[in-house]
């Protein structure tokens, strides 16, 4: 069962994975109660950032394994200007990961089969999760419902993007899990259309 943390704030969204292994994507900044109530309200396995912006790492549980891309898992670790905590959080020192994923590494837990996929454009290390059985994506900031990730942030690149953004119109997908906005289908085409 996938749980909803939808965000309207400086938030990402949140997803809780509640399977024979417990899998967050994302936690948000850790600065909202009503989010850090929710994921407390689980027992989490495993954490997957799908980058390293604070939006979406700062509430990482601590003495929880953590895995994230293997080209922003330096990042997170120290703490970079890549992450963006020197805008909230200048004392942050960084989190410990404990895996770094590769493109065409696979998560599994009993019902869901995670399949990394490096989609490089809203940092050069994001990841988006996907489950071709059940047609579902993690799309973290690489992609929305209706619009794209920001490309003006550290190691963001607009032509990446776009490759990144061609390679997942092939997929097959019924319903994306963006790291902003509401959850539902996207037409990556037309996306790609708009922007490009």
């Amino acid at each position: 069962m996938i749980h909803e943390y939808i965000s309207y704030g400086f938030d990402s969204n949140v997803f809780v994975i509640e399977n024979s292994k417990t899998i967050l994507v994302d936690a948000g900044t850790g600065m909202t109660d009503s989010l850090n109530r929710f994921i407390n309200s689980f027992k989490i396995d495993l954490v997957i950032n799908t980058h390293c912006h604070i939006d979406h790492v700062g509430g990482d549980p601590r003495n929880v394994p953590i895995a994230i891309g293997e080209k922003d898992a330096e990042d997170l670790e120290k703490g970079t200007e890549k992450t963006i905590f020197n805008f909230v959080l200048p004392f942050f020192k960084g989190f410990e990961v404990s895996k770094r994923l590769k493109d065409g590494d696979v998560i599994e837990t009993e019902d869901y089969k995670l399949e990394v996929l490096h989609t490089p454009g809203h940092t050069n290390g994001s990841i988006c999760l996907y489950d071709e059985a059940k047609k579902i994506i993690f799309s973290g900031d690489t992609f929305f419902i209706e619009g794209i990730g920001r490309t003006d942030l550290p190691s963001g690149d607009m032509e990446a993007l776009k490759k990144s953004l061609k390679r997942l119109a092939s997929l097959d997908i019924e319903k994306v899990y963006p790291g902003h906005g509401e959850v539902g289908k996207c037409d990556i085409n037309k996306i790609l259309d708009f922007w490009f």
